[in-house]
């Protein structure tokens, strides 16, 4: 199955923000049963910096920052992502819940 996600996330403050630093877990991982065919954050204004990496999890973190004042902050990551099937590990592979 494949899926389209948009995630929109916004900050509205009463007075202008001077400094921001924000770090943001947006970005979907590829495993054997998901693989992210495309990605894209996308950051309203601006920011005054911006870069990827990896975590210790290996999840991609973006971070950004903004040097100049704004009122509104939105952040929207467009994700196409491509689900299979998985098959279900068999009973001997899978301790019981209680172990």
């Amino acid at each position: 199955m494949d899926y389209q996600i948009t995630h929109v996330t916004t900050y509205e403050s009463s007075e202008p923000v001077t400094v921001c630093h924000n770090q943001a877990w947006l970005t979907p991982r590829n495993c054997p049963s998901q693989t992210c065919r495309s990605h894209q954050i996308i950051i309203t204004p601006e920011p005054s910096t911006f870069h990827q990496r990896q975590d210790a999890f290996g999840n991609t973190l973006t971070h950004f920052s903004f040097n100049e004042g704004y009122e509104t902050l939105e952040v929207k990551a467009l994700s196409d992502v491509s689900i299979s099937a998985r098959t279900a590990p068999a009973p001997i592979e899978s301790p019981p819940w209680e172990e």
